[in-house]
C-alpha cells in the first residue's frame, strides 16, 4: 500500500516482489511530469534524479489494484491518476472519495471502508479455494 509519494514506492515493490493485493492512494503517474505541470519554466526531466514513473511499471503488474482517488486533490491532479490507470494492463478498481482532498481522504470513513473491502474479498476467496 502506498499514499502519494509513497504509491510509487509500492508500484515498484509490488512489480519486483510476489504481493497479493495493491492499494495506491492519491497515486501519480511520474513525479516528472507533476514537478514540470507545476514549474513548467524548469527542465525538470533534468533536475530530478528520481522521477517515480509509476506509469513504466503498472503494465508489469501481475496483482490485483484498487486505486484511491480524493475528489478535490489539489496536490495530486485527476489527470494524473488517470494518466496512469491508461497505462494498467488489467484495469484496476477505482474508487473516488468524495469531498475530500489530498490530506483529509485518509480520514474518511468511505476510505476505510473501501480498502476493508478490497482487501477482506481477496482473503474469502483464498480461503473458500483452500477449503474446497
Amino acid at each position: 500500500m502506498g499514499r502519494s509519494l509513497g504509491s510509487g514506492v509500492a508500484t515498484y515493490v509490488a512489480v519486483n516482489r510476489p504481493v497479493a493485493r495493491l492499494v495506491l492512494t492519491t497515486p501519480y503517474d511520474s513525479i516528472q511530469s507533476l514537478a514540470q505541470e507545476k514549474y513548467p519554466l524548469f527542465p525538470m526531466r533534468l533536475i530530478l534524479e528520481d522521477k517515480f514513473e509509476s506509469w513504466r511499471r503498472v503494465p508489469q503488474l501481475a496483482t490485483k489494484t484498487m486505486i484511491l482517488i480524493a475528489d478535490e486533490d489539489k496536490v495530486v491532479p485527476r489527470a494524473s491518476t488517470d494518466r496512469l490507470i491508461s497505462h494498467f494492463r488489467t484495469p484496476p478498481q477505482v474508487v473516488v472519495i468524495g469531498k475530500a482532498d489530498h490530506s483529509t481522504i485518509i480520514s474518511t470513513r468511505e476510505y476505510a471502508r473501501a480498502i476493508r473491502k478490497f482487501l477482506t474479498r481477496s482473503r474469502r476467496r483464498r480461503a473458500s479455494i483452500i477449503g474446497s
